[in-house]
């Protein structure tokens, strides 16, 4: 799929009309492939996608949803992706957020590029004053856009109505064949989102639905280094930094159903148990992972030790709790 890009991108660059570039041509025809997928061509561009024959027409508007595909990583701004919806910006000495987005071109939209940048980076990433340090890995939108990984159960419809965007573009840009079915852990580009949604704190969970109460997740003594709260609405933190590959392990009984990530970016390695009755639990940041999707693991088992992968400025477990659907505090269910 890169290398598919790469040649309509180097087809445009050829007459001096790909993004960024000079324009050599004032004959103008707009491509429009659905809803939002508009995009504005030389007629010396569109020549050239023709003559580049095969290229199908859905592939070719998906790749104008993403105006800077291919550029960036050609540019040597940042490195490819395990999506092509993205690429992987390292961070450098005197890089702010707001300075990144405008070197990647993100702004331009109804969201400014630095909140791209920080919705693409969850968790650990919320505002523009956010502390981020060289060699940090970020994920960075091939386009304006969010890169969204599905952790909840969401569908197609929630995120279009979150991000203030049609159904439409988001199968478009993701070239869906099967948008009723949105795995977890999955990657997703939202293309020109009107907002940013916002997570909800919900009130005290009370009890766990279940007899069977909460273990803590790691067994070394811990520091709460992030709070549930306005600034970190996902979940909290467990510092870690005094005991690297401490075993974290299951808070109660259940299955599996994710095991996986990317240690390069925002959860780098985690685990998702399903609890039952609409209960899960996240544990993010792992070094390595001894689990499996679909395994049945007991309280107290081993997920896999601590670590730093993804975006993480020191050891620690990243922990949140779902129930139906909703992020709680997870405070509320440890002991």
């Amino acid at each position: 799929m890169l290398a598919v890009a790469a040649s309509v991108y180097a087809l445009l660059a050829q007459d001096g009309s790909a993004p960024g570039g000079p324009e050599d041509s004032v004959t103008r025809v707009v491509l429009d492939q659905g809803p939002g997928l508009s995009r504005s061509l030389t007629g010396s561009s569109r020549d050239a996608l023709q003559r580049s024959s095969p290229v199908d027409p859905e592939e070719a508007a998906r790749q104008l949803a993403l105006p800077n595909f291919g550029s960036a990583v050609q540019d040597g701004l940042c490195e490819p992706g395990d999506s092509d919806s993205f690429c992987i910006y390292t961070v450098k000495e005197g890089d702010t957020l707001s300075g990144i987005a405008e070197l990647l071109r993100l702004n331009g939209g109804v969201v400014p590029g630095w909140e791209l940048l920080a919705a693409s980076n969850q968790p650990d990433i919320v505002d523009v004053d956010e502390f981020i340090q060289p060699g940090q890995k970020l994920r960075v939108p091939l386009g304006r856009g969010v890169v969204h990984t599905i952790l909840l159960d969401e569908t197609v419809g929630d995120l279009a109505e979150q991000f203030d965007v049609t159904s439409a573009q988001i199968i478009a840009a993701n070239s869906l064949a099967n948008p009723d079915l949105l795995a977890t852990g999955e990657v997703l580009f939202i293309p020109e989102p009107g907002r940013l949604p916002s997570p909800e704190l919900a009130g005290p969970a009370g009890v766990a639905p279940a007899t069977q109460s909460f273990i803590w997740p790691i067994t070394a003594t811990i520091r709460i280094t992030n709070y549930m709260s306005e600034r970190h609405p996902l979940g909290i933190d467990m510092g870690l930094s005094h005991a690297p590959g401490s075993p974290i392990v299951a808070v109660r009984d259940g299955v599996v159903e994710f095991a996986g990530g990317n240690a390069c970016c925002t959860y780098g390695l985690y685990v998702i148990v399903d609890h039952g009755n609409g209960l899960k639990t996240l544990y993010a940041h792992l070094s390595a992972i001894e689990v499996a999707k679909g395994q049945r693991v007991g309280q107290g088992q081993r997920l896999g030790p601590s670590g730093s992968t993804g975006y993480s400025t020191g050891v620690h477990l990243h922990f949140e709790v779902y129930q139906d659907g909703k992020r709680y505090n997870p405070l509320d269910y440890l002991p």
